[in-house]
């Protein structure tokens, strides 16, 4: 659902920068998120769904059939890390934060199909 979750927005971006949104809208069924659409389909109870690849590549019920061109999309799908404030787990931030950047995270987010910018 393009006005609860960033994956239907995703999602509405590139149907209609094909000109599909309007002339296929009779036909969706809007999830509230991403891992309730996956199912949809791994159970069979929807045909087809729009996801991240990489959900559904986590899927051995699901068979990705294209993936959507960045250019279709007027912002880049991105997965931000920030560390906002001192808090008391600032400690604990500062170790995530310095684990996810190390090379082998890096590659184990490539392998699960994302692109790292490094």
């Amino acid at each position: 659902d393009p006005e609860v979750v960033p994956a239907g927005q995703y999602a509405k971006m590139a149907l209609t920068h094909l000109g599909l949104y309007d002339a296929l809208s009779s036909k969706y069924s809007l999830g509230g998120n991403v891992t309730e659409v996956l199912n949809w389909v791994a159970s069979s109870s929807s045909e087809v769904g729009i996801v991240y690849s990489t959900d559904a590549k986590s899927s051995k019920d699901v068979k990705v059939l294209a993936t959507c061109e960045n250019s279709l999309l007027d912002e880049p799908v991105i997965y931000p890390v920030a560390k906002l404030a001192k808090t008391k787990h600032s400690d604990e931030t500062e170790k995530f934060i310095k684990f996810i950047q190390k090379k082998s995270s890096l590659k184990q987010f490539e392998n699960y199909g994302f692109t790292v910018n490094k």
